[in-house]
């Protein structure tokens, strides 16, 4: 693989491995919530999820509904399996007009200004075993990666705990932390931003994915 590999071509190489990575779940459709009704039923999962993990008490939202400012201009998505929910996740697109939420929470500006999609609010649902997780999060994380690039961005950044980062890097996949962890969303978390560059040359560099991925 080149040194000197670009941005734009490790896109192009990126845009291949998610296309793969999304039939790994084959009873898995990937959709963003489309209706009020679904967005709510995403608030209300969200919701159980850290009232059970204790990240937050139930009069913290009486409504029973985990949504924050970001959530009415973020786009949601879902993985479905028939007509159940089994993971969600958010993206939020940058604005003039307001920080992105990792950058809120920890006093950054995360270049390139106005070009960096922010990741988050994931949740995974009743996947009982770590490589069925594995594949849903790669699946989520790869159904994320083409509604960005319909838009026209490749830079993503997020808050990941020690774990999920250990997990990403299992899994050749690249994350440059930008500072100290901090409590966030219920646990300590790192902010971070995606290495494009350094992903793409590690995923060529496997060869049982060379032939099928170029």
């Amino acid at each position: 693989m080149p040194d000197d590999l670009t941005v734009v071509r490790a896109a192009e190489i990126w845009d291949a491995f998610t296309q793969q990575f999304m039939r790994l779940s084959p009873n898995v459709h990937f959709a963003l919530a489309q209706t009020p009704k679904e967005r709510e039923a995403i608030y209300r999962m969200r919701y159980a999820e850290v009232i059970q993990k204790g990240w937050a008490k139930p009069e913290d939202m009486p409504d029973g509904l985990e949504c924050d400012e970001y959530d009415d201009e973020a786009l949601h998505m879902v993985g479905w399996e028939d007509e159940r929910m089994v993971i969600v996740g958010r993206l939020v697109f940058p604005s003039p007009h307001r920080p992105l939420p990792t950058e809120a929470e920890y006093g950054l500006e995360i270049t390139p200004s106005q070009q960096v999609v922010d990741t988050g609010r994931a949740i995974l649902f009743q996947a009982e075993r770590s490589d069925a997780q594995h594949k849903l999060f790669l699946g989520l994380m790869s159904f994320a990666w083409q509604e960005m690039r319909k838009r026209g961005y490749c830079h993503v950044c997020a808050s990941m705990t020690a774990s999920m980062l250990r997990l990403y890097r299992l899994m050749s996949i690249h994350w440059d932390v930008l500072g100290e962890a901090r409590d966030y969303w219920g646990k300590p978390r790192y902010p971070c931003k995606y290495n494009l560059v350094e992903t793409a040359r590690s995923f060529m560099k496997r060869q049982d994915w060379n032939d099928s991925a170029t």
